[in-house]
């Protein structure tokens, strides 16, 4: 914590001589501050939509201190959020981020804010956006723990007043609850046109009826009658047998 906070010294002392930020360093303080300020997410416990993005508001509690810079390192899940990006809350006095301080990748979190005037300022103070990989189910978001050592820089969260010291306490993520999207509707069975009129629904059917398979009979219609031919008698022979002699009659009839 201690080789972070002179480095953050350094580099806004580096503004200050390029002319980037002007304020006297006599106007930071110097006495010991009492170590209890505290981060924390706006919401413990957060709900949110498989495949949506999430917003998480970071929050501090300076515990009355002067409070001149924070760093605050979180941990997300990869395996339901596929990026993340920082952005600075309106209204927050801390604003001011040294060149390349911010990171969000691969489920880790940094960003470090300054302001040019300590502040006791309590509230919100970043938000991080976290994109769903559309992946249902909870996941957890957490605060990296309190820089404890002297070597810490990173991997770690601090809270910091204008001389170095170490005003944050403790730290407490929350949960994040990705729910499914709902389903589709989907269309299928008999179709069916339908028109809404007045205050009531009419439903058109559409019915095929099946063709009836008894049959009636057909009118029978005279078949036409063709005039007989002239009848031929067929020769007959008759034999008289009373003289002996052969009598041979040929009848021809004609109708």
């Amino acid at each position: 914590m201690k080789k972070f906070l002179p480095t953050l010294k350094t580099t806004i002392r580096s503004l200050l001589v390029a002319g980037i930020i002007a304020f006297p360093l006599s106007s930071l303080p110097t006495a010991h501050a009492t170590q209890n300020a505290q981060f924390y997410l706006a919401s413990a416990t957060q709900t949110g939509t498989a495949g949506s993005p999430v917003v998480v508001t970071i929050m501090m509690n300076s515990g009355g201190n002067s409070v001149f810079s924070l760093k605050a390192d979180l941990t997300y899940s990869t395996s339901y959020f596929s990026s993340a990006s920082i952005a600075t809350v309106p209204g927050s006095p801390f604003t001011d981020t040294p060149p390349n301080a911010d990171s969000a990748s691969g489920g880790n979190v940094s960003l470090t804010r300054y302001s040019t005037a300590s502040s006791t300022y309590s509230g919100a103070v970043a938000t991080v956006t976290l994109q769903s990989n559309g992946t249902a189910g909870s996941s957890s978001i957490a605060f990296k723990p309190v820089c404890a050592s002297t070597a810490d820089t990173a991997n770690c969260s601090a809270i910091a007043d204008g001389v170095g010291n170490e005003l944050l306490a403790s730290v407490s993520g929350g949960t994040i609850s990705l729910s499914a999207p709902p389903a589709a509707a989907s269309g299928g069975g008999t179709a069916a046109s339908s028109s809404a009129g007045g205050t009531g629904t009419t439903t058109k059917k559409t019915t095929t009826k099946s063709a009836s398979t008894s049959t009636t009979p057909a009118p029978t219609t005279p078949a036409a009658t063709t005039p007989a031919a002239p009848a031929t008698a067929t020769p007959t022979t008759e034999v008289a047998s009373t003289t002996g002699i052969a009598v041979v009659t040929v009848l021809n009839q004609h109708n």
